[in-house]
């Protein structure tokens, strides 16, 4: 198994959308008194040392590598573009879906590609992502991305003071529903399918896991976050110089 690290950069912005599922609800979310005009919740005046984070060093004998999402990760703006996939359910979770088109696959016979996508805080219902998905479709690849946010994803909460916490709170929702996804997913195809993951920033860790296991071939992330040292024990292969060849090739398209 082979496992190709990639940062890769993209907009993202926060917008006011409706939701459905199980939604974050804690005091900290609550809207900030009306005479507050900062953005940001008012700090603590004692003294108090606040117990450790899971960005924090303390990192309890596994070293993070990639800490967890903060605010500044959640401006941007969204791209415009149309859909060309469906809007499936799998495992129970509700899950973008696109393939080949029937004339790549009649050039291109054989087992099929499959690429399991595990999408940022804004789930792969957001346009970014999808735009993303379908360009991946266009390339071969039959191509999953799961909402492991239940329609509950960023952009959908209102004044969002406690970025971490509700990532925690997103994280431990969505850990049961991926293995099971990722079965339901397998049960589609074959044997001697070929199968790939790729997590951008909260849905790093989640192709990781896939790398670490018999079932994807291979694997990437892009902006990671959520990321321990224990990720990578299980990984067989790291290619950091082909993330360092991919940068070079863009760097060159413009010097040349």
């Amino acid at each position: 198994m082979q496992f190709y690290g990639k940062f890769q950069f993209f907009i993202k912005p926060i917008a006011s959308r409706s939701g459905i599922g199980t939604r974050f609800e804690d005091t900290t979310f609550l809207p900030l008194p009306s005479t507050v005009t900062t953005a940001d919740p008012p700090t603590s005046t004692t003294s108090e040392t606040p117990a450790p984070t899971e960005s924090s060093s303390e990192d309890h004998g596994d070293p993070i590598l990639a800490g967890s999402i903060d605010r500044q990760c959640l401006t941007g703006e969204e791209y415009d573009g149309v859909a060309q996939g469906w809007n499936i359910t799998l495992a129970g979770v509700p899950t973008y879906y696109n393939k080949p088109s029937l004339a790549w696959r009649q050039a291109n016979p054989g087992p099929a590609k499959v690429l399991l996508f595990y999408s940022d805080v804004y789930s792969p219902f957001f346009m970014n992502n999808i735009l993303l998905m379908d360009w991946y479709a266009s390339q071969g690849y039959w191509v999953f991305g799961l909402d492991y946010f239940l329609g509950d994803s960023a952009q959908n909460q209102v004044q969002l003071y406690d970025v971490e916490a509700w990532v925690a709170f997103a994280k431990a929702r969505a850990d049961p529903l991926v293995p099971a996804w990722n079965a339901a997913v397998r049960s589609l195809f074959p044997p001697g399918t070929k199968y790939v993951s790729v997590g951008y920033c909260f849905g790093a860790p989640f192709s990781m896991e896939a790398a670490a296991t018999n079932e994807v071939v291979a694997a990437a992330f892009g902006q990671p976050a959520l990321l321990t040292e224990s990720h990578f024990y299980n990984v067989t292969l790291w290619a950091k110089q082909e993330s360092a060849n991919s940068i070079l090739g863009w760097f060159d398209r413009f010097t040349a």
